[in-house]
């Protein structure tokens, strides 16, 4: 579709030029053009440059003496409807007077003398404005990378795998029980029965650790068995009532549990003016936990992608998050690193709000570094990760730790090549770009039905050019070229979409006022969902229930 040089030192088309800008000679050039506005040449006539053999036509016109252009006889009609290449044989060099280059000239000398198409003159001279930009780039150049890059297919080289294999007629439990461990189940049962004590629940009677799994079954089973009510599981109408339920748990007994579950001491919580004061203070210790639980589980994958995930909350909190533009526009945001192919989420963080009234200055590239710690120095590991969290200096800061990453990025962002910073638009069409590198981060403008920019260290814009598939309006499918790293973003992006995916299946969120509790059930469906996946790595002759109440 396009014809991309070899060498990623030359340009990608005849318009752009690497070298320096073309000096010229203003006095000279003036009276070339005050002889262009002449009246005795506004006929039919054509202007013609005899450039000598080793001279480029640029360097002719602006430094010649004026005898050597020309007022020739009329051209023959067949000349005048090819008048295109009268305008070719004066170059498309970048000198410029008042804004106006050579490409304004050649313009105004085909006008007097060609029928050439006016909308392919006018894209000429588009090009070259736009073009014109590489020059006055201080550090952004069409240049190679700074050292080698490893071949795309490296970054797929190391699947997801467990770290430790269990059998193959191993039980669903198993799975589940490596991520959600001992620990968890003591640290609960412990903090469940001191905050029953500390308040003096009436009824209460301690709970001990098979009583807590059988409620977290029944939990899981209210996840895909959803009902309108929470009493309608023990509900006498046998149209409602699911004897799983009914028969492993009175539901007093499981209200009560609810009402008491907690994972922290209340009595420890620093006060709010402590320095030592933690928003997550009520459910620290359970995120400490399963966030060593999951790296600890599974190796970590050669591709790998950073996004949000959201928690759908409507209640009052200030770790509450509003995103208008999102499909869940209120809740708490957590900041995930999954594999992206199966979307394994090997760490998390939640964020808990801006630090006062001080305005958070590069809070994405502070998400990507630190999410990113237990990756440095694993060897050919490739990250993705989109617009909020990309930018310039994180880019750079991931290739200094040994790690690949892309990325698109919003155009506002500092430190960005000037082509994009321009107010006149580049017109590109579909399947074209342009593209700048500074040191050993690559920046692309590629046009799909609107620009897309993007930044990588890890492929290089003007290798492996390759083609994405879209559909038409008319449902046919056809092929649009681009870069590499358009092509591989697409691939590797979708890692927590995919654990998000999974996880909401069938999920054992339930509406609470309790801000906390909304965070557990989505640190439950953490633990399912990466079961699932680890599970779903070994070959089972046949399923079991996941959990066993007897």
């Amino acid at each position: 579709m396009f014809d991309f040089p070899s060498d990623p030192n030359q340009s990608e088309d005849d318009n752009e030029s690497d070298e320096e800008e073309t000096s010229y000679n203003a006095t000279k050039l003036k009276r070339i053009l005050e002889e262009i506005d002449d009246p005795g040449l506004r006929s039919t006539e054509a202007i013609r440059v005899s450039p000598q053999p080793s001279t480029s036509s640029a360097d002719i016109l602006l430094s010649a003496p004026s005898a050597r252009v020309e007022c020739p006889s009329p051209l023959p009609e067949e000349e005048l409807s090819n008048g295109h290449q009268v305008a070719r044989e004066i170059d498309r060099g970048t000198g410029r007077r008042n804004g106006r280059g050579i490409g304004w000239v050649r313009g105004r000398v085909a006008g007097r003398g060609s029928t050439r198409d006016e909308n392919d003159l006018a894209e000429a001279q588009v090009d070259l404005e736009e073009n014109a930009s590489d020059e006055d780039e201080d550090m952004w150049k069409k240049s190679s990378w700074t050292a080698d890059r490893p071949e795309p297919d490296i970054f797929d080289s190391i699947p997801l795998s467990p770290t430790r294999m269990l059998p193959s007629n191993a039980r669903p439990i198993r799975h589940f029980e490596k991520n959600f461990t001992q620990d968890v189940f003591e640290l609960i049962v412990r903090e469940t029965n001191l905050y029953a004590s500390q308040n003096n629940i009436l009824g209460w009677t301690e709970i001990d650790i098979k009583e807590l799994k059988a409620f977290f079954g029944i939990i899981i089973i209210m996840g895909y068995n959803i009902l309108p009510s929470m009493e309608l599981y023990w509900s006498s109408d046998p149209a409602f009532r699911v004897d799983e339920i009914a028969s492993t748990m009175p539901y007093r007994r499981f209200k009560l549990i609810l009402r008491c579950l907690h994972l922290n001491d209340n009595s420890k919580q620093p006060l709010r003016s402590s320095p030592d004061y933690d928003k997550l203070f009520k459910i620290r210790p359970l995120v400490t936990l399963l966030n060593s639980t999951f790296q600890n589980n599974a190796n970590n994958s050669s591709s790998q992608s950073i996004d949000e995930s959201m928690i759908v909350f409507k209640g009052r909190s200030s770790l509450k998050q509003y995103m208008p533009l999102k499909p869940i526009k209120r809740g708490f945001k957590v900041w995930c690193r999954c594999d992206s192919s199966t979307g394994y989420l090997y760490e998390f963080d939640i964020y808990t709000g801006k630090d006062g009234d001080r305005v958070e200055d590069n809070l994405g590239a502070k998400v990507v570094t630190k999410l990113t710690e237990k990756l440095t120095g694993m060897g050919a590991v490739h990250v993705t990760f989109d617009n909020f969290f990309c930018g310039y200096e994180i880019m750079k800061s991931l290739f200094d730790n040994c790690i690949y990453a892309s990325g698109t990025v919003r155009r506002q962002r500092a430190d960005l090549p000037k082509i994009v910073k321009s107010k006149k638009k580049l017109k590109l069409k579909k399947g074209e770009h342009k593209w700048r590198v500074k040191g050993d981060v690559a920046f692309v403008i590629w046009q799909d039905t609107k620009e897309v920019l993007f930044l990588t260290n890890a492929f290089h814009p003007n290798v492996n050019i390759t083609s994405v598939t879209r559909t038409q309006k008319d449902g046919t499918k056809t092929d649009v070229g681009c870069p590499a790293v358009v092509k591989q973003y697409t691939k590797r992006m979708g890692g927590v979409d995919h654990f998000d995916h999974i996880k909401g299946t069938y999920s054992v969120g339930r509406r609470s006022r309790r801000w906390w509790l909304r965070i557990f059930y989505f640190l439950l469906d953490a633990c399912i969902t990466n079961a699932f996946i680890l599970y779903s790595k070994i070959q089972i002759p046949q399923s079991f229930p996941i959990w066993s109440f007897a």
